[in-house]
């Protein structure tokens, strides 16, 4: 019952970039990453 009375906890947002550049192939291969940013504002940057 305190459950409905308890208000919901907001999930915590985990904002990860990677980049990545063709080769001669045109295979894509990782340039930088993993990298955990911020914010979503701030991955775009």
């Amino acid at each position: 019952m305190s459950a409905a009375i308890l208000p919901k906890q907001k999930m915590p947002k985990l904002v990860v970039v990677m980049a990545f550049d063709p080769d001669d192939d045109g295979v894509l291969q990782v340039v930088f990453g993993p990298a955990e940013q911020q914010s979503e504002e701030r991955a775009i940057r």
